[in-house]
Order: C-alpha cells, then sequence, then structure tokens
C-alpha cells in the first residue's frame, strides 16, 4: 500500500442545477493510506474540464485544504457552496484530492445548467391615439433579459408586423408601423436590456386599430422565451364628417298663424364632406291632433353641400308653417339626408317640439266705479268695465273678475268674511269690445274710519289673465 492513498466515499452535488442559484455541496474523503493527511498539504480541488461557456464553467472551480489532519481509516467532509452560472448547457467538471502536486484521486462530475430564457418587451407607442397621415418619431422597442439565462450566442431581429387592421386599410397603410430591425442581444445577462428603433413613418388615412405583433427572431425562427412577442394596439383615429346643424324656428305659435323656417348647416370638422345629393327631411313624429294634415309640418329641401370644405356653410329656408287651428304639442324630426340615407355625423338630426298655443280672449279691467267713501250697513252698487284686447271671443261661462282686499288703515283691519272677498259672473265680450259687469257692496260696520283697498282680477277657466286693477274706499262708522 502506498503511503498517501484516499478514497472518496460520498459526494453531494447535483447533476442539474437552475441558472443563478446557490448550492451547497459536498465530498466525504476517507484516508486509505498509511500517512495522516496534512491539513498543509491535502487538498480538494474542482476544476472545469469542457462546457457551453469556459468563463461561466469557471464559476464551478473551487480549492480547498484540510482544516484539520486525518489520520488512517478516518473520514473528512469538504462542505462549500457554488453559485450556478446563467449559460445554459451541459458542464464537465473534474473533483481532485490532491497532497502536494500529485493527484491522489479523482471524480468526473457532470452538470446541466438549464434553459430559463425569458424577455421583457417594452415600447414607446403604448396609448397614443396616432393622428392619421401624420409623420412620427421613430417607434422604439427595449428588449430585457428576464429570465435567469444568459442569452446564447446568434443573429437576433426584431420584427414588427401588422396582423390585424381596419377593413378598409390598403396594403401600404397596414405597413406603415412595420419594420425588421437587426439587434445584438447574444450573451445578454439577465437583468441587461437593449433597445431598437423603426425609421419615422407615416400614419394610415384609414382610422381604426391595427394590431401590430411585435416578436424577436434567433437565426431566423422564433426565440424560443417566455414572453418574446407581444401585440401591440395602435389606434389611429378615425377621421369623420362633422356638421354644425342648428335651427332658426319660433316654437311657441299660434293659430291661424305663418311662421317661417330655417336651418344653417356647417362643415365643422377637418376634412371635406362627399359626393352627393344633400337634403334636409322634416318628419311629424307626433302631432297634438289627428284632424291635423301631416304636410303642414313635413317637407324635404335640397341644397348643396358635395365636397365642401372645413368652415363651408350655408343657410336652407323651408316652406313656413301655417298653424293649425288645434293647440298642443307637434315634434318634428329634422334630418340631413346624402343620397335618401341618413348623413353619418353625430348631430345631423335634431328634434323641434311646437307648442301651439290655445288662442284665448285678453280680458281685461279697465275701469273701476264705485263710491269712494261709504257708511257702515249701507249696499253700494258696482260697476266694472272690461276689455278683449284678444283676437276671440271671451263667452260668459268662461270668465269672472274676482275682488280681494287689502287693508290700508288700519292695517289690521279684517272685514267680515265675504264681504269684500267676492267674483262677479262675466258676459260675452267679443274681440276688440268693451263691456260692464255690475254687482252689488254692503258696507260692513266699522267702529272708526277704515280705508280699503280693493284689487279686482280676471280669471279666464280658472286661470288669472289681468290685473289686479286697484281701487281705495273709506268707510265711515
Amino acid at each position: 500500500m502506498a503511503q498517501f492513498s484516499v478514497d472518496i466515499t460520498n459526494i453531494s452535488y447535483p447533476n442539474k442545477m437552475n441558472p443563478s442559484n446557490n448550492y451547497q455541496v459536498y465530498a466525504t474523503i476517507k484516508n486509505t493510506g498509511e500517512q495522516e493527511l496534512n491539513r498543509s498539504n491535502c487538498t480538494l480541488e474542482v476544476v472545469y474540464i469542457s462546457g457551453p461557456d469556459k468563463s461561466a464553467g469557471e464559476d464551478f472551480e473551487y480549492s480547498h485544504d484540510l482544516i484539520s489532519g486525518v489520520t488512517t481509516n478516518k473520514e473528512y467532509t469538504f462542505r462549500w457552496s457554488i453559485k450556478s452560472p446563467t449559460v445554459p448547457g451541459t458542464y464537465k467538471l473534474k473533483l481532485n484530492i490532491k497532497n502536494g502536486s500529485s493527484i491522489l484521486t479523482s471524480e468526473d462530475l457532470s452538470v446541466l445548467i438549464d434553459e430559463n430564457f425569458e424577455a421583457e418587451i417594452s415600447n414607446n407607442i403604448d396609448g397614443i391615439k396616432f393622428e392619421p397621415e401624420k409623420k412620427y418619431p421613430p417607434i422604439s422597442i427595449t428588449i430585457k433579459n428576464n429570465g435567469e439565462t444568459t442569452w446564447p450566442d446568434g443573429d437576433y431581429k426584431i420584427i414588427a408586423e401588422v396582423t390585424d387592421a381596419p377593413d378598409e386599410a390598403s396594403d401600404e397603410e397596414k405597413s406603415a408601423f412595420e419594420f425588421d430591425k437587426n439587434i445584438d442581444l447574444q450573451n445578454l445577462q439577465p437583468g441587461a436590456s437593449k433597445s431598437v428603433a423603426s425609421s419615422s413613418f407615416d400614419t394610415p388615412s384609414n382610422g381604426g386599430n391595427y394590431e401590430l405583433k411585435v416578436s424577436i427572431q434567433k437565426d431566423g425562427k422564433f426565440f424560443n422565451a417566455k414572453n418574446a412577442e407581444i401585440t401591440i394596439d395602435c389606434d389611429v383615429k378615425e377621421e369623420s364628417f362633422e356638421v354644425d346643424f342648428s335651427e332658426n324656428v319660433t316654437t311657441k305659435i299660434y293659430p291661424e298663424k305663418e311662421y317661417p323656417v330655417s336651418f344653417t348647416v356647417k362643415n365643422k370638422g377637418n376634412i371635406k364632406w362627399p359626393e352627393g345629393d344633400f337634403s334636409i327631411k322634416a318628419t311629424l313624429t307626433s302631432k297634438a291632433s289627428s284632424n291635423v294634415d301631416d304636410d303642414v309640418f313635413e317637407a324635404e329641401v335640397d341644397f348643396n353641400a358635395e365636397e365642401w370644405s372645413p368652415g363651408d356653410y350655408t343657410t336652407i329656408k323651408f316652406p313656413a308653417i301655417i298653424t293649425p287651428l288645434e293647440a298642443g304639442r307637434y315634434t318634428v324630426k329634422y334630418q340631413i339626408l346624402v343620397n335618401n340615407k341618413l348623413f353619418e355625423t353625430d348631430d345631423s338630426e335634431l328634434t323641434i317640439d311646437y307648442q301651439v298655443v290655445e288662442l284665448e280672449p285678453e280680458l281685461n279691467v279697465n275701469r273701476i266705479t264705485l263710491e269712494k267713501k261709504m257708511v257702515s250697513g249701507k249696499t253700494y252698487k258696482l260697476r266694472v268695465d272690461v276689455k278683449n284686447n284678444g283676437d276671440i271671443i271671451g263667452f260668459e261661462n268662461d270668465w269672472v273678475v274676482k275682488c280681494k282686499i287689502r287693508s290700508k288703515k288700519p292695517s289690521n283691519y279684517r272685514p267680515p268674511r265675504g264681504t269684500f272677498d267676492f267674483s262677479i259672473n262675466g258676459i260675452d265680450v267679443k274681440s276688440k269690445e268693451t263691456k260692464y259687469i255690475t254687482g252689488s257692496i254692503k258696507s260692513p260696520k266699522v267702529e272708526e274710519e277704515t280705508t280699503i283697498r280693493l284689487e279686482l282680477e280676471v280669471y279666464y277657466k280658472g286661470k288669472r289673465m289681468g290685473g289686479p286693477k286697484t281701487y281705495d274706499i273709506i268707510i265711515k262708522p
């Protein structure tokens, strides 16, 4: 038996490791020789033999002397920690036990570092609402190694291609966001990042969503890494026609009168209007009476707005409304049409409520004839002159004159109920005619001279029409 002899009795060393992780390992040796293993001469060493990356493989290398001597037939365990490299692949190692420069025994080790490729792709266009037909600065794409493994050698590219677009978009418009750029990503370390940019570009004229797929390629194939592809929504504003549609009408109208109707139409957008035959169509959607002919409100008027430029406008006159007799609400919908179809804008429709007012007489108290000075307990005749300033007759059953009072002196005087709070029935009063109605008042008893103010008002079908007309009287005890 040789003077120095060692056996490796146990090794705990994983043959498969995750990248960039810490591992605790050990190796137990037994002194099978005749001489004591001296701590100053006996050394354990691990050396890199081969693998995918020499620099990474050298991370496995380790050397350590015995801490204490090991006598014959005794064991000793070396313990140490290692951090696995980030370059994936199989590494060949050799574990040696040496005495001085002499190798007493060896053990071959093989370690597989798993692949853990993960990317993070970011960009500078997320959330942008692109204007159509406008030049924009380059699209910037940043690639970050978000995994634990160094990326392998190879030829890398960033491919950006439109996978979905509005139906109206041409092939040229679809390619507006697309690009193909080389980028050096080989040996990209975990946590490191690199960027690449397209050229400046002109956005499409057709608005809508353009779905841009951005992916990482390696050696002409999709790079097999987690999140090596993203989709970006490139939203281009849809240019739409805009209209300012306003009316010039009278909505409170009286029977059998004529009212003009006109509209102003303006191109308030940023693009030309289309070719076509323009018109405004009026449709009666509800009416106060089925006896009223729809043609009173309905009409269609043509106007020329073909290929209007932004800011162009015109005024369109409609046939005048000759108001029907039937009072109530009439709802009319006005629509801008192009080639007999509704113009595709947000404001191409107006709804107007016309209120046909019921004709009423205009009855007002013109003059009150009554004694100004009264004596308690005596009855006095009252005459009220009423004039009808309206255009229709005021029938006797439709109106009354009501009287209320206000005490003037003393201010706290309250006459007996019903003494002055009375009403006088009306009579037929034709348009522009003045007639009088009469009544009587019995003055109440008072203890001192009292001044009362009468307030006379006309009520038509229960609704106050005119007044008050005031008249002061003095009552003496």
